[in-house]
């Protein structure tokens, strides 16, 4: 299951792990998206089930977390008899850049969607987080830097990265690991804009996290500077 998946990393993300012999996806974005549509078309057309989870995590980050997972849980019992999620890539995020005199416009939104939606994601999902199963969250380098611009995003990224590694040990006890990629990001591509850049390095990195051959890897925050795209995940043409 991946959030965010409208288009850009998302999308990318998704795309890539449909490859790797998944019986079943499920792709969220924000709201119903002819992005999120044609991601599914694609990926049914290569023979991987979807089911799109089209809810708000900006404004209800609580409630649609919950009805993502209930959506795809429901989805997964239907189409494969189980009850069960293997793979969770939390990629919905979005940064501003603003002044720090201006940063309660934003704060309560980016924590909503960068911090608060992830982590009810894991809450609901932990009880059906398959054995050897994977939480992956995407956070950036960003969190490393002096970014005076972007305090209010960064806070929340590095809090992500703490629970990142705080869960590892409660993810343990279900065999199961968690670990965040943080995507590096150049001043030059600051848009609104979708941007694959390099993503599929990103989405091989994710790859590699999901796959059986990273069951020894948890808690860890790997840096991935490769990554040349914008720092927002979710666009607002993503997000509409």
């Amino acid at each position: 299951m991946v959030t965010g998946a409208a288009c850009g990393l998302g999308a990318e993300v998704a795309h890539t792990l449909a490859g790797d012999h998944t019986r079943l996806i499920g792709l969220h974005s924000h709201a119903p998206h002819a992005d999120t549509v044609e991601l599914a078309a694609r990926i049914e057309d290569a023979g991987v089930e979807t089911v799109l989870l089209p809810f708000d995590l900006v404004e209800h980050p609580l409630s649609s977390s919950r009805q993502i997972v209930e959506t795809f849980l429901d989805a997964a019992e239907s189409r494969t008899g189980r009850r069960e999620v293997h793979v969770v890539v939390n990629n919905a995020g979005v940064a501003d850049r603003d002044e720090f005199s201006h940063v309660m416009q934003h704060l309560l939104a980016l924590s909503r969607l960068n911090l608060a939606a992830p982590m009810f994601i894991v809450k609901a999902l932990l009880p059906y987080l398959a054995s050897n199963g994977r939480v992956i969250n995407i956070s950036t380098s960003l969190n490393h830097v002096a970014a005076p611009y972007q305090v209010a995003c960064i806070a929340n990224t590095a809090a992500l990265d703490s629970m990142t590694t705080s869960l590892a040990s409660v993810l343990a006890e279900r065999d199961a690991t968690i670990n965040a990629v943080l995507p590096g990001y150049d001043e030059r591509m600051q848009s609104v804009h979708r941007s694959i850049g390099t993503a599929p390095v990103i989405a091989q990195i994710v790859r590699f996290l999901a796959s059986d051959d990273a069951h020894l890897i948890t808690g860890q925050l790997i840096d991935a500077p490769a990554y040349d795209g914008p720092l927002n995940r979710v666009s607002p043409q993503c997000a509409t």
